[in-house]
């Protein structure tokens, strides 16, 4: 039997209740133009991963955050490179603006990272030698007040007050794991909502480990498939895969509509077996709940008339559905990342002409076409136009057939 990759809502009450990347060398870059970093230090005995966080005139190593559950904070966090030449840089803050200087702490005997306007010291990046990949990040000169030998950038510990402040040491400890450091480019992970004057898509593409890149495609239009609703490789032109969120004015919630149909995907389902399947629809009142789970991804929940929440969850025909648990939602079947569309983009195969567009306004179903028929759910006829009862109504147009709900 063939396998058939799906979308479908998995059954279960709502639940109340970092780190894969490439070591590189970061771009320079200019104020006009610029590209930030996370400096992240690779780290032991309690140092793994922290960041360089501008905490006003020193910088610490913190637990590294993002701009989606931080906006305000994330930029203390943020670096950039601009060339001074000779292989040297200066490193600025995207929150202060200011760059990176060295200094000497009497109290604490040590050299560490300060914050300056006008910097004394400019770095250069040099290799690692005990952790590929990685780099020691060295001062030209040392701090004043503090030993000529100490001209690397360290990530320090608690003790002796030094509250993970970065500090400077010598070749002793200038190429061990705390001095490794590695340059991770920022994204911002923020999703745009979509109005009447701006529209932004995006591709809804599965965050599960391993999925390599499967996006959500509305299949209303499709042939011989049993789903209106499935997943399907990446393709970022396919207008069937891009889709705009559109928040509620009265609530924090979202609905998703599709570009080629203008179909909503509708926090309504029906069930198959273990399953159950997604609908898609003309409009929704009913609306969908973003939670973030990190690094870009979000699950996807909607109350349903039964009022059990269910998630939007990746599957396939033969397989076993998963429970929902927050805690392990990240890199699974429930994380999606919503990628955008870039460029200007066409449909394939459909001009705009072609697109079907169904509206219900006070209880009457208007589509853009003189060529279609309108049924009740169990085939009888009912006039165009007409102010029609509550319920759900088959629309055929232009060989399409589709579900509407009146209300």
């Amino acid at each position: 039997m063939k396998k058939i990759t799906q979308l479908q809502f998995f059954l279960m009450a709502l639940l109340f209740c970092m780190k894969s990347y490439a070591q590189q060398l970061p771009l320079a870059s200019s104020s006009s133009n610029p590209v930030w970093y996370y400096i992240q230090v690779k780290g032991s005995d309690g140092r793994e991963d922290l960041v360089f966080t501008d905490e006003g005139t020193k910088v610490h190593g913190r637990a590294m955050l993002d701009g989606v559950n931080n906006p305000l904070t994330v930029s203390a966090q943020l670096w950039r490179f601009e060339d001074v030449g000779d292989d040297y840089f200066s490193i600025i803050n995207k929150s202060s603006g200011k760059k990176i200087d060295v200094a000497y702490d009497a109290s604490l005997s040590i050299g560490y990272a300060t914050l300056s306007n006008n910097p004394s010291s400019k770095f250069k990046l040099v290799e690692n030698t005990s952790t590929e990949g990685y780099y020691t990040i060295q001062s030209d000169i040392p701090a004043s007040g503090g030993s000529s030998s100490d001209i690397y950038l360290h990530q320090a510990n608690t003790g002796g007050s030094r509250d993970y402040i970065i500090m400077m040491v010598g070749t002793d400890y200038g190429f061990g794991l705390n001095s490794a450091f590695t340059f991770i480019l920022y994204n911002d992970y923020t999703i745009e909502y979509s109005n009447d004057l701006h529209e932004i898509w995006y591709n809804i593409v599965s965050g599960k480990t391993g999925t390599d890149s499967l996006a959500v495609r509305d299949n209303s239009q499709a042939e011989n498939t049993p789903y209106t609703l499935s997943v399907e490789k990446l393709q970022t032109k396919n207008l069937a895969q891009q889709w705009k969120v559109v928040k509620s004015e009265a609530t924090d919630k979202v609905n998703f509509i599709n570009r080629l149909t203008k179909n909503y995907i509708l926090p309504r389902s029906i069930a198959d077996g273990a399953y159950n399947i997604l609908q898609l629809g003309a409009a929704a009142e009913e609306d969908y709940t973003l939670a973030y789970l990190g690094q870009g991804q979000y699950t996807i929940a909607g109350v349903e008339e039964d009022a059990v929440t269910r998630f939007l969850h990746l599957s396939s025909s033969d397989a076993v559905p998963q429970e929902y648990e927050a805690k392990n939602a990240k890199d699974s079947d429930f994380a999606w990342l919503f990628k955008k569309v870039s460029g200007d983009h066409t449909a394939i195969n459909v001009q705009e002409k072609d697109i079907l567009k169904i509206n219900v306004v006070n209880g009457r179903i208007f589509v853009n076409t003189e060529n279609y028929t309108v049924t009740t759910i169990s085939g009888v006829l009912v006039q165009k136009n007409a102010v029609l009862p509550a319920g759900v109504y088959i629309v055929i147009a232009n060989g399409t057939t589709i579900k509407v709900l009146v209300k």
